[in-house]
C-alpha cells in the first residue's frame, strides 16, 4: 500500500487522481490473482532466487499518469469509426491533459461539442460554398449586408461573405481579407484575428522548438491535426469552459452557448455528450 500512501500524500496535486486510484486499484487486484513465481519455478533457465528488485514509485506514478484518457470506445460512441484515427486519438490525448481537460464531466463535454463543430472530426476548417438562403439562416443578424453580396454561380463570392460576416468580429480589420483569412479552422472553428493571434502565442510559447506563424500561415489549423485539436483545447481553456463544464452534469446548452453564441446544432451536440457519458459510466 506504499504507492496509494504516496498517492495520498500528493491528491491536492494530481488533476487526475481519482484515475490513478482506480488504475493503481485495478492493477493491484490484478497481481494479487497471479501466480506467476509459484508456476514458473519449474522453467529451465527462469530465475529461482529470491532477490527483490526496487523501483522508483514516483516514476511509477508518472508512468499510470500515460494512460489515455481518451479511447476509440469514447469517439465511436458517437461517431462511427472516428476511433480508428490513431492520429486524432493521439493527438486528444497530448493535447487535452495539457488544458486540465481531464475528468469524465470535461472530456463528454469537449468531445460532444468538438465533434458536432468539426462533422465528426472530419471537417477541420469551415467551408466557403454557401448559397444565398443558407447564409440568410446561419447569420441572421448580418441579413442586410449578405443580401448585397454578389453570387458567383449558384454560391455567394468569396471572400466577400466572410468579409461581410466576420470583417469587424473578433479583431479583424475592417476593409481587409481578415474575415476570410481568419474564418473558423480547427476541431472547434477558431475564428478572427484575435484568436489566431492569441493561440499562436500560447503554443509558442509552449513549444519554443516548433515556433509557427498561423497569422501567415493559418491554413495550418486545419491542415495539421496537432493545431487543429491543439487550438480547440487554447479556445476551450482560455474561455474557462472547464469551469462551465464542472457545473453542467446532464444539459450542454449553457456550454454550446458560449462556443456558438447561441444553440445551433444543440439536439445533437446533447446527443452526443449523453453517449460519451455512458461510454465513461457518468
Amino acid at each position: 500500500d506504499t504507492i496509494l500512501n504516496i498517492l495520498e500524500q500528493h491528491k491536492e496535486r494530481l488533476d487526475n487522481y481519482e484515475q490513478l486510484k482506480q488504475h493503481y486499484n485495478n492493477q493491484k487486484t490484478r497481481i494479487e490473482k497471479l501466480e506467476f513465481f509459484s508456476k514458473c519455478r519449474s522453467i529451465d533457465g527462469f530465475p529461482t532466487s529470491d532477490s527483490v528488485y526496487h523501483f522508483n514509485p514516483i516514476m511509477m506514478v508518472a508512468e499510470f499518469g500515460r494512460e489515455q484518457l481518451i479511447t476509440k470506445e469514447m469517439l465511436n460512441a458517437i461517431c462511427p469509426n472516428a476511433g480508428s484515427n490513431q492520429e486524432l486519438l493521439n493527438a486528444l490525448n497530448k493535447y487535452c491533459p495539457q488544458y486540465q481537460i481531464n475528468t469524465p464531466l470535461r472530456i463528454a463535454h469537449f468531445l460532444a461539442q468538438t465533434a458536432h463543430e468539426s462533422g465528426c472530426f472530419q471537417n477541420f476548417g469551415e467551408g466557403i460554398y454557401y448559397r444565398l438562403s443558407t447564409a440568410l439562416a446561419t447569420w441572421p443578424s448580418r441579413n442586410n449586408d449578405i443580401n448585397k453580396l454578389p453570387l458567383d454561380g449558384r454560391y455567394l463570392k468569396q471572400p466577400d461573405l466572410f468579409n461581410a460576416v466576420y470583417g469587424t468580429r473578433n479583431g479583424n480589420i475592417a476593409g481587409t481579407d481578415d474575415g476570410y483569412n481568419f474564418r473558423g479552422r480547427g476541431l472547434i472553428q477558431l475564428t478572427g484575428r484575435t484568436n489566431y493571434t492569441n493561440y499562436q502565442a500560447s503554443h509558442n510559447a509552449k513549444n519554443s522548438d516548433d515556433i509557427q506563424d498561423f497569422i501567415n500561415n493559418p491554413s495550418l489549423i486545419a491542415t495539421n491535426i496537432n493545431y487543429a485539436v491543439e487550438s480547440a483545447c487554447w479556445f476551450w481553456d482560455s474561455n474557462q469552459l472547464n469551469l462551465l463544464a464542472d457545473q453542467n452534469v446532464t444539459d450542454v446548452t449553457s456550454v454550446t452557448r458560449k462556443i456558438n453564441g447561441g444553440t445551433n446544432g444543440l439536439t445533437e451536440r446533447q446527443e452526443f455528450f449523453d453517449a460519451v457519458k455512458k461510454v465513461l459510466g457518468i
